[in-house]
């Protein structure tokens, strides 16, 4: 096994890392905040669960690496909590510290659980039923209609950042953390350095992957993670690096792109959570015009030929036949896939608006109540 099974914490920040080595106990801020364990990392930050006085956040410690490269993040967030802006990360502080790397920002936000791909590899099948994915799609809307409004692209809408809600306050979370394996920490040493080892824990939310309608919807489903968040100003916008594989066609030609990507997320999002497969298979992103054509077959739109050479057979309809979806009747799959070709459609201004797709009759039943999904 590796020395570091998580995150590399003695990798530098000029070779894009530069990781806090935060463990339990560790006081910071002036002693204000004290980190109880670790809920996870990424490839810019790892994140903390810290207690507040009587409260709990989720402080997410950004490599130095990303804290150098002034990502629009916090700007974002602060103009979430300005604007008062519902179904978004709630931004609770932010703080510099510093480490052997060099300076980190930290960012504290709401305390969210597990996301709905965590949910997804639950299941046997690693697919989630119908009404679970409408669950978990048409909870993002709200929050991708406000960003929209303010020509913000969100830029990760990924099953990974569709989060439950976890609580905030002691008693909301004690409960769920007390199921948790305890926290500890182990030692490794390297090039004469020591460093604190801590694995992670997503905080459970109570789920499971096929939970009856009128129980979800009793849950509180959030978009997390605006690190890849963007503002569109005069209409020019920069890819931040998100997974090869979700790049819409406007991208991988490197023509200007908008907020339409965020529908084209929300399609490759929609797909993998029904059918456990990436739209996009990690061998078609090697080549540009591979990917291209991949994409092109799937939602049997066309580009110019001289975009692409040879389109392959595979169809939505063909890759959802071959697909283990639990309890899913012909109609709902057409339902379905006619609601990902509207996200999928290859120019961007034949998709639809964030405000257009949340009408979606596919979306409905993912808008119902605890009375039983009567949505």
């Amino acid at each position: 096994m590796s020395q570091f099974p998580e995150e590399p914490l003695n990798a530098p920040a000029s070779e894009g890392f530069g990781y806090f080595p935060a463990f339990p106990g560790l006081k910071l801020d002036q002693n204000r905040y004290e980190v109880v364990r670790k809920l996870g990392f990424g490839p810019r930050s790892s994140v903390w669960l810290v207690t507040d006085a009587d409260r709990y956040i989720a402080l997410k410690i950004l490599t130095v690496h990303a804290t150098q490269q002034q990502s629009q993040e916090l700007q974002i967030l602060q103009t979430i909590q300005r604007k008062n802006l519902d179904d978004l990360p709630s931004i609770q502080c932010h703080f510099t510290t510093n480490s052997a790397h060099g300076t980190h920002l930290c960012i504290g936000l709401a305390v969210l659980g597990a996301s709905v791909e965590d949910l997804r590899l639950t299941s046997p099948t690693k697919t989630l039923p119908a009404h679970v994915v409408q669950k978990a799609i048409g909870s993002v809307m709200n929050a991708l209609l406000s960003l929209h409004s303010l020509s913000i692209i969100h830029g990760a809408v990924t099953a990974d950042n569709i989060r439950f809600f976890a609580g905030q306050s002691k008693e909301d979370l004690d409960r769920p953390l007390a199921q948790l394996p305890p926290c500890t920490i182990e030692r490794t040493t390297v090039d004469g350095v020591e460093y604190p080892i801590v694995s992670s824990h997503q905080i459970p939310h109570g789920y499971t992957w096929n939970e009856q309608k009128n129980v979800l919807a009793q849950s509180s489903v959030y978009l997390s993670n605006v690190g890849h968040a963007q503002m569109v100003n005069n209409g020019e916008a920069k890819w931040s690096g998100v997974d090869e594989s979700l790049r819409p066609p406007e991208v991988i030609i490197e023509t200007s792109f908008d907020t339409k990507v965020d529908l084209w997320m929300i399609g490759c999002a929609t797909y993998q959570l029904l059918t456990g497969e990436p739209l996009v298979p990690q061998d078609k992103t090697e080549d540009e015009g591979d990917q291209l054509a991949w994409v092109q077959a799937m939602v049997k739109d066309r580009f110019k030929r001289r975009f692409v050479e040879e389109i392959p057979e595979d169809t939505l309809e063909s890759r959802f036949a071959a697909s283990s979806i639990p309890n899913m009747t012909a109609d709902q799959t057409r339902e379905a896939i006619r609601f990902i070709e509207r996200c999928l459609a290859l120019d961007p201004a034949d998709r639809p608006t964030i405000s257009e797709l949340k009408n979606d009759p596919w979306l409905r039943p993912g808008y119902a109540c605890s009375c039983g999904f009567c949505g």
